[in-house]
């Protein structure tokens, strides 16, 4: 197989290979967590989820968009995937909810799925 093309434009050869790498990069999980201020169930699960990202091979590619449970987005979200507590995460077509609802070793299993089909 070939890792090298030439350019219609010119002679210079395209490394297929780097090709491959910048398309990966441009790659990105938007995780989108539902939260309230002063809100230690919304702290520890913000924190479960930064530790799911780093221990998942999407680290460097998930962006982590925290919304304030008050706003008309956030409501929005949390009626297209059915989350009817707080603290509330979407990650892919993954959707976790309540004080209770969620491990570490489950974010990270929707980060590798959701990070797989992309």
């Amino acid at each position: 197989m070939h890792t090298k093309r030439q350019s219609r434009l010119g002679k210079r050869n395209i490394d297929l290979e780097k090709l491959k790498t910048i398309t990966i990069m441009i790659k990105e999980i938007t995780i989108i967590l539902i939260s309230a201020k002063d809100c230690p169930d919304c702290r520890e699960m913000k924190e479960t989820l930064l530790e799911a990202i780093k221990s998942s091979s999407a680290y460097g590619h998930c962006r982590l968009n925290e919304i304030d449970s008050e706003s008309d987005e956030a409501i929005d979200i949390a009626v297209e995937n059915d989350i009817d507590d707080l603290p509330g995460c979407v990650i892919g077509s993954f959707s976790f909810c309540g004080k209770d609802g969620y491990t570490c070793e489950e974010f990270t299993s929707a980060i590798e799925e959701t990070w797989k089909n992309i």
